[in-house]
């Protein structure tokens, strides 16, 4: 849930879209040494441990992160291109925070 919220407030920021790219890498480096410790140290069970609990676990979560880094990613451009211009561009909120409940509900 805290990266969760993290990345939703990195879509607020000017410069949250160069530091949302960088956490996809942190996950799989995280995961992927979690099974490779499973498997290195418990060979073929730690084969259908990390087959059956682990890789299910992680493709929600790592879809559901995908999911919210598109959405922050798209507000944070915005952002960028709204200070860029000069007219009187509003920003609006409301879309992306219906989008962000999508898996709330």
């Amino acid at each position: 849930m805290v990266l969760f919220l993290i990345i939703i407030f990195l879509g607020f920021s000017l410069a949250g879209y160069i530091v949302m790219n960088i956490i996809p890498v942190f996950i799989g480096f995280e995961y992927g040494l979690k099974i490779a410790y499973y498997l290195v140290n418990y060979s073929g069970k730690g084969t259908v441990y990390s087959v059956l609990m682990i890789i299910p676990s992680v493709a929600i979560f790592v879809t559901i992160i995908i999911y919210t880094l598109c959405i922050s990613a798209d507000m944070s451009k915005n952002l960028v291109k709204i200070t860029k211009q000069e007219g009187g561009v509003t920003f609006e909120i409301k879309p992306y925070l219906k989008k962000y409940t999508f898996f709330s509900e």
